[in-house]
């Protein structure tokens, strides 16, 4: 009896239960944020962060006021260059002192031009503001969306080195079980030694739980143990991707992250896995080297599988010989995990099993086989009360991509049903980049769901900045940040674009008022008058 409450009360959180304005039924999938039930995509205030900030903003959607209306959760990449200090006689640099970026204050920054990434709003609908009319060039009083910035409500304790460096994206869970949204950010910990990918030594996690007072506090220190932690450091990891739910059917949320370390012959997952209040012990959960990773019930038997997303074989084969990998004939003998596909939970919470495996895709523009999936998507796109999959798949160094989806057609079997190239890939090995972007470069950093044309079908929004670069070679430019693949049906899709008078999507007016136990900074205080300005449509 104990078993089917949990089950039934996990049901009832999934996404398919925050989106109540839609048709959708969604299988078992945790809610990380990642449904826009009510339609909100913040496209300029993205884009003003994106003027403080390295150019990648995420955000994800939440209600943690419990008020009927999500909130808003943004994350930007700090810009780590101009953040180095700690250089010795020779000039050689032994520690990266960045700006305190992840916490709600900026005394610690050693650059007062840089400010906090992790933003936090609270929405409120039917608000009253007014709105700047650039064509009349007057104020309007409109009526809509308004989202007030609480930021100051981040509070991080740690010691400066223990600052996001190399962040992915941003989920939100209650993991301490006090019906309040808490935060989780992974952190590759790239940038971290000397401004350039040269280096990726892995950084701590980064865990921030609500508090009594209405504050969320970075609580890697004292909630952290297990596998790999150091004591008052956290979990020091290359984690790439990473996802939550409960993996293990005890009734609270835990969180899974890939781990770019080499161990054994391939690599390996680790799970925080939650007991009970929020604390968290690390484990090794599975034994797959990769980077995406997304919890969901794919084979409907009532715990999470993982969609997992690593490397190709054919493509290592494609590249062994640039690489001095001449061990790739098999698959045991490749380096590094090229396994993309379902892990099947024990029920337990370990994911050891492998399902089903995704073909790989060859780049139509050059005939070389994608090279990997750094990012993946899972929703039931079809409503047929499964989980289907929406994967990115990128040519090496990110050289070209295209979008595809698989159906989950039971019995766990999947098959593609779509793919749209965003971008061709260079057309020969000569042309190819050895760094990542490039004129050929693009690719997806996230998606967005929800049923915006309530058709019953669940569309998809492209989330991220990194799409196709000004100095690319694509320069159709067809799929950018907030691009809306609109369904006409099952599997078929109109793309949208943000200027386009019938973009689904809205944006909002934002206020900067504070929370009244801060006091702002003259920094603050400029950010506080740029954001009064920002009024949208």
């Amino acid at each position: 009896m104990k078993k089917i409450l949990i089950l039934l009360l996990f049901f009832f959180s999934t996404q398919g239960f925050t989106a109540s304005n839609t048709k959708v039924k969604v299988a078992i999938k945790p809610d990380n944020g990642d449904w826009l039930k009510d339609s909100i995509y913040p496209i300029t205030l993205k884009e003003k962060m994106r003027m403080r900030y390295k150019g990648s903003v995420k955000f994800i959607m939440g209600d943690f006021d419990n008020d009927g209306v999500d909130d808003l959760f943004v994350l930007g990449t700090p810009n780590i260059k101009d953040l180095i200090t700690g250089e010795t006689a020779n000039g050689k640099i032994t520690i990266n002192v960045a700006c305190d970026v992840s916490s709600g204050s900026t005394s610690n920054c050693y650059s007062s031009k840089k400010r906090r990434i992790l933003n936090i709003y609270s929405m409120k609908d039917n608000a009253t503001y007014e709105k700047w009319n650039r064509n009349k060039q007057k104020w309007d009083t409109v009526t809509g969306f308004q989202a007030t910035d609480v930021s100051d409500l981040v509070v991080n304790n740690n010691p400066i080195e223990m600052s996001a460096q190399g962040i992915q994206h941003i989920l939100t869970a209650d993991f301490n079980g006090d019906g309040v949204l808490d935060i989780f950010f992974g952190d590759s910990g790239v940038d971290l030694w000397d401004g350039k990918k040269t280096k990726m030594p892995g950084q701590n996690d980064h865990y921030y739980l609500s508090q009594a007072d209405g504050t969320w506090l970075e609580s890697t220190t004292t909630h952290v143990s297990g596998k790999g932690v150091k004591k008052g450091r956290g979990l020091k990891n290359f984690s790439h991707g990473f996802t939550t739910g409960d993996i293990d059917n005890d009734g609270d949320i835990d969180i899974v992250v890939t781990s770019l370390e080499w161990f054994g012959n391939n690599g390996q997952l680790l799970c925080y896995v939650n007991k009970g209040d929020g604390h968290m012990k690390v484990r090794r959960c599975g034994g797959e080297f990769g980077w995406a990773i997304e919890l969901g019930d794919i084979d409907n038997d009532g715990d999470l599988d993982i969609v997992f997303g690593s490397g190709s074989h054919a493509s290592k084969k494609e590249w062994e010989d640039e690489d001095g990998m001449n061990d790739c004939a098999s698959y045991n003998n490749c380096p590094r995990g090229t396994f993309n596909g379902i892990l099947l939970n024990d029920g337990k919470g370990k994911f050891f099993k492998r399902g089903f495996s995704f073909p790989d895709v060859v780049d139509n523009s050059n005939g070389f086989t994608y090279t990997s999936i750094p990012y993946i998507g899972v929703a039931d796109l079809d409503g047929d009360g499964d989980l289907d999959v929406v994967r990115s798949l990128v040519g090496r160094m990110y050289q070209g991509m295209t979008m595809s989806i698989e159906e989950n057609i039971g019995n766990g079997e999947f098959k593609t049903v779509f793919l749209d190239r965003w971008c061709d890939g260079p057309p020969s090995k000569a042309e190819w980049p050895t760094w990542e972007g490039g004129k050929y470069g693009c690719h997806a950093p996230e998606w967005k769901f929800g049923d915006f044309n309530q058709d019953g079908f669940v569309d998809i929004v492209v989330d991220g900045s990194w799409m196709l670069r000004e100095n690319s070679l694509n320069i159709e430019r067809r799929i950018i940040d907030g691009t809306v693949y609109l369904s006409t049906g099952k599997f078929t899709y109109d793309t949208i674009h943000p200027d386009d008078k019938n973009y689904p999507l809205t944006d909002f007016g934002v206020t900067s008022k504070k929370s009244t136990k801060t006091i702002l900074t003259p920094s603050q205080q400029e950010l506080t008058s740029e954001l009064d300005s920002l009024i949208i449509k």
